[in-house]
């Protein structure tokens, strides 16, 4: 038996090769190519994908592969009606986003100065590392990542994760760098807003992995823009 496959398209930021190239291969396993969703076995969708549509068009599936980290395209729902197994990015994406959010995280630390005569005080104006606080907003693939690399080194590592044991309310008046790296759901979009933003402490760090709108841009702005009207 030939298996058929569907494939959405990719998404924007993809080489423009991406699609072919994965078609030749895909082929080359012996896969069938279909436009048709209602005739695949096996589904590649993208975040733009509107999953609800395989409960309805495909009931044939028996795989579905979702390379984006997918919490917020596959809700529990949608998941106890697709009827076949589904292969989550997440666990692949991690390492590269964890790393992303450690150069973020290094380049917001202050520059080492360079000087041509040696300071025997060795002091100059800076924010100690052991010092800062982080607060990382769920504790899942990459959330659990960064808290093992981060604790050795940073004085204080809270987390929050409201569907592990970690859900203590945060500390966000502590929280020198946020660190969001939590799924969309409906309970975490504008988890991040103004009442928040107020709260956090002068010169914060705020870092975004995650989905767009856990934080609300808008509020971000206005914060910023009065914060810098303050002086701070």
């Amino acid at each position: 038996m030939q298996l058929k496959i569907h494939r959405e398209k990719p998404s924007s930021y993809f080489e423009p090769t991406f699609l072919q190239d994965e078609k030749e291969q895909l082929l080359a396993l012996g896969l069938q190519w279909t436009q048709n969703l209602s005739e695949a076995d096996i589904f590649i969708s993208n975040t733009h994908s509107k999953t609800q549509k395989l409960v309805e068009e495909a009931p044939n599936l028996k795989l579905v592969i979702h390379p984006n980290s997918g919490f917020d395209n596959y809700s529990i729902k949608t998941v106890s009606k697709i009827r076949c197994p589904i292969i989550l990015g997440n666990s692949i994406r991690a390492s590269a986003v964890a790393d992303w959010v450690l150069r973020c995280l290094l380049q917001s630390c202050t520059p080492i100065p360079f000087v041509q005569t040696w300071d025997k005080a060795r002091r100059w104006e800076r924010n100690l590392i052991e010092g800062n606080k982080i607060l990382i907003l769920g504790l899942g693939h990459v959330g659990s990542i960064l808290r093992n690399l981060l604790s050795p080194i940073y004085g204080s590592i809270q987390c929050y994760d409201p569907y592990l044991s970690f859900n203590s309310l945060p500390d966000w008046k502590n929280a020198h760098c946020l660190i969001i790296a939590c799924a969309l759901t409906e309970t975490s979009k504008n988890l991040i807003n103004k009442q928040v933003l107020k709260q956090l402490p002068k010169n914060f760090t705020l870092i975004n992995p995650a989905r767009g709108e856990v934080l609300n841009l808008e509020d971000l702005k206005t914060e910023l823009n009065d914060r810098q009207q303050r002086g701070e």
